[in-house]
């Protein structure tokens, strides 16, 4: 009962499903939610089950400028599969690495792309979510994790996120070099992912899957707006729209999918894929 144990240093993220205790409530008397809930639960539990090796980086969140740069000293810095930890509890996500000043930004995108293939396909699915990321001491392992990085991510989810995105720490961008010029020379694979957000908050949300995964079309093969890819964009899309017109949300949480229409129909993309902004008007009924 003594084992000795030191807190490491690690990237960690927070991550919470947005709307949970709803859904849960509508699924008392919905058998088809119960097992939508189950399944969401389930293909996050699934990456958890992976942790040690399944967070490679994914091949169609690697916008091609920067990965043919990359030299074979930087390409083993980005490889975090056999260190990461992930834990899945109730409708939260906790996801970790370790880092050294050395590999600090390779890791970062690492966790991004990950978190943003992960987010990706549960916006599709109708859930959104929103989080916080820093750096700090943590232990993280066995399912256990706990310390004062985890506090610091977590009140960041809670108290300045605000929208379904997921947002940096101050001492997190400190530590990282970050490009935020859509057009500056991007040196890593964060510079495609990270954006400055119109309240100056520095972060990434479920919709950048899309921009990620269109630029690297543009750099590569020119095949874009695929069938495959409007119809993920459709049910992105189609999620936004029904938790738009839903009666039983309130103002505060309608602000949430406002931030999702506005940041869907803003997206740098050509498919003709809108949805339309009438939507708002069950926002201004709610006022």
């Amino acid at each position: 009962m003594s084992d000795t144990k030191e807190y490491e240093e690690r990237i960690v993220a927070f991550v919470d499903i947005l709307g949970f205790k709803q859904l849960v409530n509508e699924s008392i008397n919905d058998s088809n939610k119960i097992s939508n809930i189950f399944s969401y639960l389930k293909y996050l539990k699934a990456w958890e089950n992976d942790g040690k090796n399944g967070w490679s980086i994914k091949k169609e969140l690697c916008f091609n400028p920067i990965t043919e740069s990359i030299t074979k000293a930087q390409e083993a810095k980005y490889d975090v599969s056999e260190e990461t930890s992930c834990t899945c509890f109730s409708d939260s996500l906790v996801v970790s690495v370790p880092y050294d000043n050395q590999n600090i930004n390779e890791r970062f995108s690492a966790l991004v792309a990950n978190l943003l293939y992960i987010g990706g396909k549960l916006i599709q699915a109708g859930v959104a979510w929103r989080g916080g990321m820093t750096v700090g001491k943590l232990i993280h392992e066995d399912n256990i994790v706990m310390g004062p990085a985890l506090i610091e991510a977590y009140q960041l989810e809670q108290n300045k996120a605000v929208y379904p995105r997921i947002i940096l720490s101050e001492v997190l961008r400190e530590k990282l070099e970050l490009n935020l010029s859509e057009n500056g020379t991007q040196k890593y694979l964060h510079d495609s992912y990270v954006i400055e957000y119109f309240d100056r908050e520095i972060g990434f949300d479920q919709l950048r899957y899309f921009e990620t995964i269109y630029k690297n079309d543009l750099a590569s093969t020119q095949n874009l707006c695929t069938e495959t890819y409007k119809q993920e964009l459709e049910r992105a899309k189609e999620f936004i729209e029904k938790s738009l017109q839903n009666p039983s949300y309130d103002v505060h949480t309608l602000k949430k999918y406002i931030f999702l229409l506005q940041r869907f129909n803003l997206m740098e993309i050509s498919c003709d894929v809108k949805i339309d902004t009438s939507l708002l008007t069950y926002f201004l009924l709610k006022i």
